[in-house]
């Protein structure tokens, strides 16, 4: 066999090439290295960072149809309040740690199958049998074409704790606030009887109408708070309820004949916050109890029109009553009568307009913007 002779110059040639692969080969074999030192810093840190977090993290493979399976990994933490090692708990899935009381399971797998990720509330089962609330935060995502559940999991004892305890705070304070109600109601009624009962020993007309009128704001304001006594709101009230209530009490103290004079409600059921309604509450008993006692004399038969209604961002309340009308030589707005001072004092409480129309029969508006309260 003859071979072939090589010059010097081939062979240099032939090792120059064999020592630029080599070189390349030390290359790429370094940067191979770098690269798996890097995969393996980039994995430690992820696997710190996994087992550092504050909330236990469970991961665990879902069936094509949303079934959980068990879990693929989880985190310190999640073994440390559940009281079960690493290896145990990836032995086991999500229904062997779930509380069934508190978790409708297929009721989230179908939300979480449609959002791909929910948030709700639940309690896991600890190994000794204890049940830990907590707030799970769930997320399906794909790998390697394996379908997985990401579900981060915050122990919320202490939360749920405080939450007890503000919500026995409120009651409490919801207890209190009903029995002040109740019991400026009685004393405000204790003060109207009293009234009551001192008028029957008065003679004299205008002296009775004053004690009755007293009796009737007294009365008025009692209403109130026994509408907030008995409401779930405690500083609102439905307007229209209190309106009707009123005046069948007006109508008694007057012994009108509901036969003679007809009453016609246009009221939305509106809710007014107490700050408003005592003045509101107030201006209505005085109105009304105009109209009973000047429109209609010598039993002359007639009608009274109420309404109240709302369109943003204005209130808006009337009476009206088609009886001899108000006297055109008085000015409603600087008058000696104690209940139309009243209504304008309590018309520039809440900060509304009042007019007055006279015509056949008389009506009083009043419109005005609720203020917005702060309470402390």
């Amino acid at each position: 066999m003859n071979i072939p002779h090589k010059s010097r110059e081939q062979l240099v040639n032939e090792l120059e090439t064999a020592l630029e692969k080599i070189s390349l080969l030390e290359e790429e074999n370094l940067r191979l290295k770098n690269a798996e030192e890097a995969l393996r810093d980039g994995e430690e840190k992820f696997r710190n960072l996994f087992n550092n977090a504050n909330d236990a993290i469970f991961l665990h493979k879902l069936t094509d149809d949303g079934v959980s399976g068990n879990f693929v990994e989880i985190n310190t933490i999640a073994s440390q309040i559940l009281g079960y090692t690493h290896e145990e708990l990836l032995e086991m899935s999500p229904k062997d740690i779930e509380d069934l009381e508190s978790f409708t399971g297929s009721h989230h797998m179908r939300d979480l199958a449609k959002k791909d990720k929910i948030t709700f509330e639940t309690a896991l089962i600890s190994k000794d049998g204890v049940k830990i609330p907590v707030e799970i935060s769930a997320h399906i995502f794909t790998l390697n074409q394996d379908k997985l559940s990401l579900s981060i999991a915050r122990d919320i004892t202490e939360r749920k704790k405080m939450e007890e305890k503000l919500q026995i705070s409120l009651e409490e304070k919801e207890m209190l606030l009903r029995e002040i109600h109740h019991r400026v109601k009685n004393n405000l009624m204790i003060i109207s009887s009293l009234l009551n009962l001192q008028s029957r020993y008065i003679k004299d007309k205008e002296v009775l109408d004053v004690f009755k009128d007293s009796q009737n704001r007294a009365r008025s304001m009692a209403l109130i708070h026994d509408r907030l006594y008995q409401s779930s709101h405690l500083k609102s009230i439905d307007i229209g309820d209190y309106i009707r209530t009123l005046v069948s009490a007006l109508f008694r103290t007057y012994a009108t004949d509901s036969e003679r004079i007809n009453l016609n409600f246009n009221v939305e059921d509106v809710m007014i916050d107490i700050n408003t309604m005592i003045p509101l509450g107030l201006i209505v008993n005085e109105l009304l109890s105009n109209c009973l006692k000047h429109a209609f004399p010598n039993d002359r038969s007639g009608q009274i029109d109420i309404g109240f209604h709302y369109k943003h961002p204005k209130y808006r309340l009337t009476v009206t009553d088609n009886g001899v009308g108000f006297p055109e030589n008085i000015d409603y707005k600087n008058t000696k009568s104690l209940g139309l001072r009243l209504v304008n004092i309590l018309t520039d409480q809440i900060d509304g307009d009042i007019e007055l129309k006279r015509g056949e029969g008389t009506q009083f508006s009043i419109e005005f913007e609720e203020k917005k309260y702060t309470y402390k």
